[in-house]
């Protein structure tokens, strides 16, 4: 058992020499042989959050166990690999979808609240407008050019 610890910490720590910035270019691995793993697992992450849009309670220990990590790793390798927290990374999944919702003038606004789990409206405007910078319905009034009845 000591003997794989003593292999495992030279391992991370020759991997932890390849991507320092101040490794040698001709001593680091190819920046291709980061970014496939990464890409992977930000698809996984946001294939786990779109299939459970609905859901308000779905949260970071949700997401961890979806996607088959714990909670810290989860925390850490998405905010290394997308700058964001868990969080937050749901928060913006489910606005981006609210947006393409928000196209189709047969859905409103609170329609498209509960469906993406926010029971209070007054809070799912507050959240797409802190990511856009406008209301949802401002925002369909743009993209459709026209007002929408019971917006």
């Amino acid at each position: 058992r000591d003997e794989q610890m003593w292999s495992d910490s030279r391992e991370m720590l020759a991997m932890r020499n390849y991507i320092r910035d101040d490794t040698p270019s001709s001593e680091r691995l190819p920046e291709s042989e980061f970014l496939e793993p990464d890409q992977a697992f930000l698809a996984k992450v946001k294939q786990a959050v779109m299939e459970h849009l609905e859901e308000s309670a779905f949260g970071v220990e949700e997401l961890a166990a979806a996607v088959n990590v714990s909670k810290s790793t989860l925390s850490r390798k998405l905010k290394s690999v997308s700058g964001k927290s868990p969080l937050d990374f749901i928060r913006i999944q489910k606005m981006r979808q609210a947006q393409l919702w928000l196209q189709d003038k047969d859905r409103n606004v609170t329609e498209i609240a509960i469906l993406l789990g926010y029971s209070d409206r007054k809070y799912f405007t507050s959240c797409f407008k802190k990511e856009f910078g406008m209301t949802p319905t401002d925002y369909r009034k743009e993209v459709l050019g026209t007002k929408i009845e019971d917006e």
